[in-house]
Parts: structure tokens; C-alpha cells; sequence
């Protein structure tokens, strides 16, 4: 949505925020226009006005909510420019603008979701994946995996300095959390169509820091409230790791392939997508051999 040039590249983008999430549902063209006339769209602000004020420091929601449209439109101008900026290599200054741009996002999202709205667009699924996304060079753990065959050297060094770091426990709180999100989402709706990429990239962060991070895999001392985003969230996720992983504080080979599992057994849940199988064979080839047979 936001590569093609000119108007929905997101930093230029002059459209109105107008759209909302009935429109945008709307199953055939009637139902279309029923929603159309019903309601009038006189909001001036445009996509990159809306996107800007998130990034202000003295960005306040002062009781307002959005539409979740809206909110999904913007969370994917996050995701181009965090692909666009190569924003794991932001500086620490450049790191936390854009973390707390996020947070200002879920502020609105919680505004919105509190006053009635159902996020089945799965957003918070896509908002932790920005920031696994933040976190690790994802081109170089699909390297790792075996994408383009036998990974090379300097990605190997990278991988293992990445997965020994602060940085690989950041993002693997996130990957708990994204997979979390969608756990409870019905078998009867239609998942957001960024759902299988963010699945498939959650397995891969998540068998690479257990393979690579040298038998150091304890989550125990992190000191989780030093990161604003999970601060904001306002709950211990080291709490929902522990719960959630068989009450093991330490990351081993059976909670690597028990959550491999999951993410594997999600993507071929994924109704009719031929994407999303697609994924879920890869990913299953990184579960370690036998563990499918014991299931």
C-alpha cells in the first residue's frame, strides 16, 4: 500500500483521513454505498498529518478515538518507514522517537477499542511486529534458516552476536505477545492479511535465538521496565512467559519446538490462504526432527 508512488507513499501521503473500517468491510457495493451515504467524511487532516502528530512530544489523545481503519492505515506507514529506514540500526535517540511514536499509537488504539470497536484487523499482532521488525535484521535470520542455501560467515557472526544481546530478549517478549494476540482470534473471521508474514517471522526470530544464543536463553534479571513500550502495556510479560512456557525461566529445546509448533499449527489454520500453508511447511522444517511424530 505505501510503496506505490506517489500519493500512498506515507511520508507524502495527501489523502484525507476519511475511510473508515465499515467502509473499508463493506462486502459488495451496495453495502458500499449504504455506509457511504449514511454518514459524511469532512475530516480535513490527511494520512500524513494524522502520522506526523504521533511523533510530537507533546502528542496527548485528550479522550479522543479513531477509527480502526484509520489506526491500521498508520500502523502500516510505521511499518514502511521502519523497513524504508532500516530502523534497527537507528541510533538509541532515533530508537526511542520512533518506540514512542508506537506507544502513542496503542494509547489512540486502546481509546478506540474502549469506545465499542472490534479490532479485527488483528492491529496489535502488526504493532509487536514492528518492533520484533526494530529489533533484528529479519533479511539476515531468513539468510540464517537456509533461504538462499548455506548462510555465509558474516551472517552467522551476526546472528550469534544478535541473540546473546538485550536487543533478542526485547524482541522474543514481543513474538510471545504477538502470538498471544491472535490465540483468541475466532474461527470465523477473516484474519488481517499481514497475519501470515508477521506468524512466519515470529518462528524465525524465535528459533534463531534459541539455537544461536549459545545455551543462554534465561529471561531471568531482564529488567523488562527499562523497555517504554512493554512499560506502557502495563503488565509483566516475563509473568506471561513463564506462565505460558511450562513455568521454566529458561528457553530450551522443548519450549523452542512447543512454540514452533504453535506458530506452525496457526499458519495452516489460516483458512484458504495458499500463502499461509506455503509458510507453515517452511516453518515446520525448522521444528527439530521427531518432535511432529510425539505430537
Amino acid at each position: 500500500m505505501f510503496h506505490h508512488e506517489p500519493a500512498l507513499r506515507h511520508p507524502n501521503s495527501t489523502l484525507h483521513v476519511s475511510q473508515t473500517a465499515e467502509r473499508f468491510q463493506a462486502t459488495n457495493a451496495k453495502a458500499w454505498l449504504q455506509v457511504l451515504q449514511s454518514r459524511s467524511y469532512t475530516d480535513p487532516q490527511t494520512y500524513n498529518d494524522f502520522f506526523s502528530t504521533l511523533f510530537e512530544k507533546d502528542y496527548n489523545v485528550n479522550g479522543n478515538s479513531s477509527d480502526t481503519y484509520t489506526l491500521y492505515v498508520i500502523l502500516q506507514a510505521f511499518n514502511a518507514r521502519c523497513s524504508a529506514k532500516r530502523c534497527f540500526e537507528f541510533t538509541s535517540v532515533e530508537q526511542v522517537n520512533f518506540f514512542q511514536a508506537l506507544i502513542n499509537w496503542h494509547t489512540l488504539y486502546q481509546a478506540t477499542i474502549s469506545n465499542g470497536q472490534f479490532d479485527n484487523l488483528c492491529l496489535m499482532s502488526l504493532w509487536h511486529s514492528i518492533f520484533v521488525k526494530a529489533l533484528v535484521d529479519l533479511e539476515r535470520l531468513e539468510r540464517i534458516v537456509g533461504r538462499d542455501g548455506a548462510p555465509d560467515a558474516s551472517d552467522l557472526a551476526y546472528v550469534r552476536e544478535w541473540a546473546t544481546s538485550e536487543r533478542a530478549r526485547r524482541a522474543i517478549i514481543h513474538v510471545s505477545m504477538l502470538r498471544k494476540s491472535l490465540e483468541s482470534l475466532p474461527f470465523n473471521k477473516e484474519p488481517g492479511i499481514h497475519v501470515p508474514r508477521v506468524l512466519f517471522q515470529a518462528g524465525i526470530v524465535w528459533a534463531c535465538f534459541v539455537r544461536h544464543a549459545s545455551g543462554n536463553t534465561t529471561l531471568n534479571g531482564l529488567k523488562w521496565q527499562t523497555f517504554i513500550e512493554l512499560k506502557a502495556l502495563n503488565r509483566d510479560p516475563l509473568q506471561q512467559l513463564f506462565e505460558e512456557y511450562g513455568f521454566r525461566r529458561d528457553i530450551g529445546d522443548s519450549v523452542e519446538s512447543l512454540v514452533l509448533c504453535g506458530l506452525t499449527d496457526m499458519l495452516q489454520r489460516l483458512g484458504h490462504w495458499e500463502l499461509a500453508r506455503k509458510l507453515a511447511t517452511i516453518l515446520g522444517s525448522l521444528i527439530p526432527s521427531g518432535v511432529e511424530e510425539a505430537a
